[in-house]
């Protein structure tokens, strides 16, 4: 980041990058579960279908909602710029897998060209997952405010509204510490708190098949 942008470090994580990590996490998981799993692909698509969605909303959520901002902010700085731009070419990479592997499921294709798609989205994924979190996370977190992540928090939030939000609340935090749940749930609205331990967790412990 050149000196121009620099602003005074923040100590510790913002709470939108904590949430970032938790949904990266999930990603790194539920790929891991697609690929070494031997359930029924009843199963299999059930799961794919959640990940699915859920990558497709973070992917579509970062496009509208993350990258202008930081563009905004990045103005007259090229080399910055780039590298926002190459999380959004690294984005385009990865829905034609979705699509490929959403048509394999369609068509019943066979155990082993499944798992050769899962292991392409796994390594475009790993990597870009990667690259963001070792360059671009780190210079939002140096240039956006907390209450610019906070405004961005609020507008991926609308996007997706309370039926986004019921699965991938419980999705996300299924395997999180009791303190990254915590730091997480407390930016929510106080009844989608409640909303999440009373409806949305069971129901997600209930509906999501164990790979």
């Amino acid at each position: 980041m050149t000196q121009q942008h620099a602003t005074v470090r923040r100590s510790g994580q913002s709470s939108w990058l904590l949430t970032n990590a938790a949904v990266h996490k999930a990603f790194r998981r539920d790929l891991g579960q697609l690929l070494a799993t031997t359930a029924s692909r009843r199963a299999v698509r059930a799961r794919w279908n959640v990940f699915c969605d859920q990558l497709r909303f973070h992917l579509g959520a970062e496009d509208a909602a993350l990258w202008p901002p930081v563009q905004v902010k990045l103005t007259g700085d090229p080399a910055d710029l780039a590298l926002v731009a190459a999380m959004e070419d690294e984005h385009r990479l990865i829905e034609p897998v979705l699509a490929a592997i959403d048509e394999a499921f369609t068509v019943n294709t066979s155990t082993e060209h499944l798992r050769e798609l899962l292991t392409r989205l796994q390594t475009t994924l790993s990597s870009h997952l990667a690259h963001e979190e070792g360059e671009a996370l780190p210079l939002i977190n140096e240039i956006m405010s907390k209450g610019e992540l906070a405004r961005i928090t609020r507008t991926i939030t609308r996007m997706g509204g309370r039926k986004q939000a019921a699965v991938m609340m419980p999705w996300a935090l299924a395997d999180a510490s009791a303190d990254i749940r915590r730091l997480v749930l407390r930016q929510l609205p106080a009844t989608w708190r409640v909303l999440y331990r009373a409806v949305w967790l069971p129901h997600y412990r209930r509906n999501t098949p164990v790979l």
